[in-house]
């Protein structure tokens, strides 16, 4: 059975064929920081990205992933098994504001980062997500920015992309550096158990958002959305296209971190600040 993100197959519809998407811990969710419980037992998550052997990446009609061979390994933070990465993926929409499956208090990214990773005593995927805890998927949200110097991996993917057509596979050699796609602090995530995002719509994902996002420039949001592009997505632009799910209604999140306010919602009212005071000056002086 196929899927996509137009009117015809989109989200809406999914559960009419894959009945795991009415279920009761559907993901993605609005991670909504007055209602989370602080777990100060979680530790930070270790995550080794190093033992790597293979990178294969795969563009499909409506999305891409790379698969993984080797040994990058995910452990800590509220997961008591070790889990092994078996794909990444990124998902993203048609605006500058929205494009992220996730949301922190209703703000959406451009883009996310979802890691795939495989409870290493479930072995294979298929036999993983018929467990509660068979995967857990990291987040990572994308904010656009001037410049992404330091992200060497996602320069080259888009280059990739753009090389790539939809149905082919190719090995990506030399290997990305998977490191540089993960912000630097990995101590403040948000964590709650999910489904996974797209059919079959398993509930058996231990979610792992992480708080500090990654920057993106618009030139390499342009490529996916190009690279990506379906007739829907041309047709209607206004709907939830490309690869993004509504949000669901949480049942119990859990964070790790000490400030209750996100790195992501400090830039945005960073960002909003002049503009806010140049209203609240203008108005003064309408006063007057």
């Amino acid at each position: 059975m196929s899927y996509d993100y137009g009117e015809k197959n989109g989200p809406h519809t999914w559960v009419l064929r894959y009945p795991n998407a009415g279920g009761t811990k559907q993901s993605p969710i609005n991670l909504n920081t007055t209602s989370m419980r602080l777990d100060k037992t979680l530790t930070p998550i270790n995550v080794n990205l190093n033992d790597l052997q293979k990178q294969i990446l795969h563009v499909k009609e409506h999305n891409f992933s790379v698969e993984v061979k080797g040994c990058a390994v995910l452990s800590g933070g509220p997961l008591t098994s070790e889990y092994k990465l078996a794909q990444f993926h990124l998902h993203w929409g048609s605006g500058n504001n929205w494009g992220s499956e996730h949301m922190i208090n209703g703000i959406s990214c451009p883009a996310e980062l979802h890691c795939v990773f495989i409870n290493t005593k479930y072995g294979t995927m298929e036999t993983a997500i018929t467990y509660s805890d068979g995967l857990s998927v990291v987040g990572v949200f994308f904010q656009l920015g001037k410049s992404s110097n330091n992200n060497n991996a996602l320069k080259r993917l888009c280059t990739l992309l753009k090389t790539t057509k939809k149905g082919e596979s190719k090995d990506i050699q030399p290997m990305l550096d998977l490191n540089t796609l993960l912000p630097n602090d990995l101590s403040r995530y948000y964590t709650y158990s999910g489904s996974l995002t797209t059919p079959p719509c398993n509930e058996c994902v231990t979610w792992i958002v992480l708080d500090e996002p990654v920057v993106m420039t618009i030139d390499q949001l342009e490529t996916l959305r190009q690279c990506m592009q379906t007739v829907s997505h041309v047709a209607k632009p206004i709907i939830f296209v490309q690869s993004v799910r509504l949000v669901h209604v949480p049942l119990d999140v859990l964070f790790k971190f000490n400030n209750l306010t996100s790195s992501i919602i400090k830039k945005l009212f960073n960002l909003l600040l002049p503009d806010l005071l140049f209203i609240c000056v203008y108005i003064w002086a309408q006063t007057f």
